[in-house]
């Protein structure tokens, strides 16, 4: 492996996850570890294994490559599975368990005498996996998200052993909420603006519920003052497709099952035009309005940039320094400087 010349961290491997090659060990070829430290006087960087962060390997440069894509992913994946044995083995997880047990044990006495606990976990995985056939995989998710957040959110009071009832989830979810923002992105905004985040978010969860797709196809035909029969129709793509299929089998003229479309005449005029429009020119319909900023992904770009880019330029004393900049973009991981691209280029294409 090559050297940088950096007495420190010769191969620049420190703070990055490397895999293990052509020890003795053969238990160990192969496994990732994050490198911690590197050892001037021994030329031996220390290596703490993702599977056990306790386990810290020595081990000479020649044994250690910079870990790829897939297995800084598994290397990522058993650390985080470590961390949360800890964190169950732990007076928290114990805590959790208990707790769990004890609503199990609430649950189980409840029960019909005829029902197993066995039979009641298989119906609420029958009634889960019924629910997702007949919203959608992608609304079930909503409705997860939707009656999991103040779970989430209240999930410290329930720890402690609290007993929340409504007013106290009323009373507590826009303080809870308020303490998440702080935390995931350092601004302390007022409860007037949680409780503002936490409104929008159902009620846009609430608007996904409850439209289908065929409801806004029919709402925007309406709003474009499209009165045809098919525009108001419930036919979608797939239905239409299947009458297509049906005229070839029964070796019909295409379109035959097609209803006729108001103000369109079915007679060919040559043999590339099936349709006569009556001479009537096609008009570009105007570009769609856009807000202040395009839309939402826009701001959250703006965001991401303004919470991101000012404190990598920020250099000593909160001044302003390229030098800083560049060292910090150096040090960012990989995932961040694509999500900084990507709002770079969102916020250029809405020029």
């Amino acid at each position: 492996m090559a050297t940088n010349g950096n007495a420190a961290d010769p191969a620049s491997l420190l703070q990055k996850v490397v895999k293990i090659i052509n020890t003795s060990r053969a238990e160990l070829n192969g496994q990732c570890g994050l490198a911690v430290n590197f050892d001037t006087a021994r030329s031996r960087y220390s290596i703490a294994l993702g599977s056990n962060p306790n386990q810290i390997l020595s081990l000479k440069l020649e044994n250690l490559e910079p870990a790829g894509f897939m297995d800084q992913a598994k290397c990522k994946a058993s650390l985080m599975m470590f961390q949360a044995g800890q964190l169950m083995a732990g007076p928290e997880g114990r805590m959790v368990r208990n707790q769990a047990e004890q609503v199990w044990t609430k649950i189980s006495a409840k029960l019909p005498a005829f029902v197993t606990p066995k039979m009641f976990l298989i119906g609420i995985a029958l009634v889960l996996l019924s629910l997702v056939y007949m919203v959608g995989f992608y609304k079930f998710l909503v409705l997860v998200s939707c009656v999991s957040l103040p779970v989430v959110l209240l999930l410290p009071d329930i720890m402690r052993g609290a007993s929340i009832g409504l007013r106290d989830v009323v009373r507590l979810v826009p303080l809870r909420l308020r303490e998440m923002i702080k935390e995931s992105t350092g601004y302390d905004v007022s409860e007037r603006v949680a409780i503002s985040a936490f409104v929008i978010f159902y009620s846009f969860a609430v608007k996904v519920l409850i439209m289908s797709p065929q409801t806004a196809a029919k709402a925007a035909a309406s709003a474009a003052g499209g009165g045809s029969a098919v525009a108001q129709s419930n036919l979608d793509v797939e239905a239409i497709y299947k009458l297509g299929w049906d005229d070839a089998i029964n070796q019909l003229e295409y379109g035959s099952s097609l209803p006729a479309l108001s103000g369109v005449r079915r007679t060919p005029s040559s043999d590339f035009d099936e349709f006569d429009y009556g001479g009537s020119e096609y008009v570009q319909p105007p570009p769609k309005k856009k807000g202040m900023f395009g839309g939402m992904g826009n701001l959250l770009s703006l965001f991401i940039l303004g919470k991101s880019l000012i404190p990598m330029c920020l250099g000593p004393g909160g001044r302003p320094s390229l030098q800083t900049f560049i060292t910090n973009l150096k040090a960012m991981p990989p995932w961040r400087i694509g999500l900084l691209a990507f709002s770079i280029y969102r916020l250029a294409y809405m020029f």
